[in-house]
């Protein structure tokens, strides 16, 4: 059970979702001698959904996969002509769904260029009529051709994008974890990631964290974040990040399915 988010957001999701959803969960949850979930947050939130499942709740967080790395020298040269014509930007990586909050990530570029008036936000994952809400948001503050999506893409030019953004951008209400903030800390790239649900456990103290409902100290550890150099980034958030691994992971969920068997 990654996270309640059918339940703590049901406006995002429709209801030939939300009900099968709810039906499927509450079947599941009843009928298994073992659950997992991916956070302290998580298993909290299931447990004051169904106290009863506190006993059979274990926490198995995710990995980072190894393609997330520093750029060599020669790879962020390569990264730097592909991206040039956006660059120096911030990046968001998700959908464009309520609770991921990329609203706040619109209104810090605004507030951001007025230092550095060139500066773009890179937004992966985000398309649709979430995206086109983006846009209408940016045109009203003056910042429509700053924002850039550019759909879902490969590991591999995310690692790009990671490694040359000037921070990642994570201002969710809600997650049961929070992955991306891991894979650009595993890149060397700063992050200023929401302050709420699970996303510290993501970021530690490897990043900078905030409420997502106080733009001025997003502004304010965005504009830090940028300053921060690049080597001091890089060894915080590998060191922190290096603490995840898929192997770590399969290994645990390894003993869970042989104490389910």
């Amino acid at each position: 059970v990654h996270d309640l988010i059918h339940f703590r957001f049901p406006s995002g999701f429709p209801v030939g979702v939300r009900v099968p959803g709810r039906f499927l969960m509450n079947s599941a949850l009843h009928k298994a001698s073992r659950l997992v979930t991916v956070s302290q947050y998580s298993r909290g939130d299931i447990i004051r959904w169904k106290p009863s499942m506190a006993d059979k709740l274990s926490v198995i967080t995710p990995g980072v996969s190894e393609v997330f790395r520093p750029l060599e020298e020669r790879e962020r040269e390569d990264a730097r002509r592909r991206w040039s014509g956006l660059q120096p930007f911030l990046l968001t990586v998700g959908p464009a769904k309520a609770h991921k909050n990329l609203e706040l990530a619109v209104e810090v570029l605004a507030e951001a260029r007025r230092v550095q008036p060139n500066l773009r936000l890179i937004m992966v994952g985000a398309v649709g009529r979430g995206l086109r809400d983006l846009h209408r948001k940016a045109a009203a503050l003056g910042v429509e051709d700053a924002v850039v999506g550019l759909g879902f893409l490969g590991d591999e030019y995310l690692r790009e994008l990671y490694g040359t953004a000037d921070a990642l951008l994570f201002p969710s209400k809600y997650e049961g974890f929070g992955i991306p903030p891991l894979e650009a800390m595993a890149c060397g790239c700063p992050v200023v990631a929401s302050s709420l649900t699970a996303i510290p456990e993501s970021v530690g103290d490897a990043g900078w964290l905030v409420d997502p409902e106080n733009k001025r100290e997003w502004v304010r550890a965005v504009t830090e974040a940028v300053a921060c150099s690049r080597a001091q980034s890089l060894k915080a958030g590998r060191l922190w990040a290096s603490g995840f691994s898929w192997d770590q992971t399969a290994d645990k969920l390894l003993r869970v399915v042989a104490e389910a068997a």
